[in-house]
């Protein structure tokens, strides 16, 4: 489960850069006439393993901006969406996956499939229990990313039953850092929401907004991890937007990312999974071979590229932290936002972005995090600017 990252086939990642450099007539399509770079069938030139090799794409779907929580990061604002019912949501899900099964038969790349839940707080969703279930049935991945705190045994026992995969529950810091973010006694809850989804037979996933706040204490979250028994606890930096716009003197700074990634890095053995979703952690290897200037996008922020992110009244946007929506799903197919967006045109074009970001040989694989970049630059193609925590100098 991410959010502004993805994780390509492991092909993808050990291509030469003369591959890197080829556009495959796949990635290009007419739909009503238009003519656009699809970055998902481009792949095909890529991976070359035809329906077997199953890329990743990802439906962020937030049902509700409804919330027990008054998050100090969040990165909702106090004006929230409207909210199409269960069976819309469901024929929109059914609409993108009749879509993706279309270009596997016309392209031969296959899928595979995923759709997170969240919000808001999902929990308080009314038919999400059914949703859930309907949209597994339909052959999507699901999972749910919860608060937690509004979990009970029973809930837990419900959500198992839907099939879904996994429950991502947030955790921000030790007791006193997680309450001051979230709320007194939040902390106790989360870990006991999770502790109900794991006895329900659900996998469980902590996942941490990385700042100032919380950096000292990373080493520390990942041992209490380790103690709960979840699967993965993953760190996703904080993006100064909505509430969190509030907490903009909280970024860590390039150097100090960096830092804190090479503490992550160095806890493997530690008894749980620990994942950074974050595109510059391709930027800390010492010997990386991904460097180049290549042009088709094979790895890092998944804005425009991996999945897309739906309000809960089906305006679509290239990812949650970065408001900037392309259409609306009660407006205009799936097939014709993912093809014809000038915004994810843009995104996927490594000319189109500014200073050192669109020059980096990092690109293919990095492109920073858009989200912060929108946060924390100006103007209206402020998603193309660099990535303001990078600590490469050129």
């Amino acid at each position: 489960m991410r959010d502004g990252a993805f994780v390509t086939n492991e092909k993808a990642e050990k291509l030469s850069e003369s591959l890197g450099k080829r556009l495959s007539c796949a990635g290009w399509f007419n739909i009503d006439g238009l003519k656009k770079r699809n970055p998902l069938l481009e792949a095909k030139t890529i991976l070359k393993g035809g329906p077997s090799v199953r890329q990743e794409f990802f439906v962020q779907w937030h049902l509700t901006e409804r919330c027990n929580l008054a998050c100090r990061h969040c990165y909702q604002r106090d004006a929230g969406y409207p909210e199409l019912s269960s069976g819309q949501i469901l024929e929109y899900l059914r609409e993108i996956k009749t879509t993706l099964d279309d270009w596997t038969a016309e392209y031969g790349l296959g899928f595979a499939p995923s759709v997170h839940f969240t919000g808001g707080e999902p929990v308080l969703f009314d038919g999400f229990r059914n949703l859930a279930g309907d949209a597994v049935r339909l052959g999507y991945r699901g999972a749910v990313m919860t608060n937690g705190t509004l979990v009970n045994e029973t809930i837990a026992r419900q959500l198992a039953e839907t099939g879904l995969a996994e429950a991502q529950v947030s955790l921000e810091g030790l007791e006193k850092t997680h309450d001051s973010i979230r709320g007194r006694g939040t902390f106790a809850n989360a870990l006991a929401g999770a502790a109900h989804l794991q006895r329900a037979g659900l996998t469980v996933n902590f996942n941490v907004t990385l700042s100032r706040i919380n950096a000292e204490q990373v080493e520390t979250l990942v041992h209490l991890a380790a103690s709960t028994g979840v699967s993965r606890i993953g760190f996703a930096r904080l993006v100064p937007s909505g509430r969190g716009g509030a907490l903009a003197r909280e970024m860590l700074g390039g150097e100090e990312l960096r830092a804190v990634y090479a503490r992550l890095n160095a806890l493997d053995g530690s008894g749980v999974t620990v994942t950074i979703n974050d595109p510059l952690t391709c930027l800390c290897g010492e010997d990386d071979d991904r460097s180049g200037p290549g042009e088709i996008p094979l790895g890092g922020c998944a804005a425009g590229i991996g999945g897309i992110t739906v309000m809960p009244d089906g305006t679509v946007m290239p990812c949650r932290r970065m408001e900037l929506p392309i259409g609306n799903l009660q407006q205009t197919s799936f097939r014709e936002l993912w093809v014809g967006s000038p915004v994810l045109e843009n995104l996927r074009n490594r000319h189109h972005y500014s200073g050192r970001c669109g020059r980096c040989r990092f690109w293919s694989h990095c492109r920073g995090c858009r989200a912060v970049a929108r946060a924390t630059a100006s103007g209206p193609e402020s998603y193309l600017a660099d990535d303001p925590q990078c600590w490469l100098t050129e």
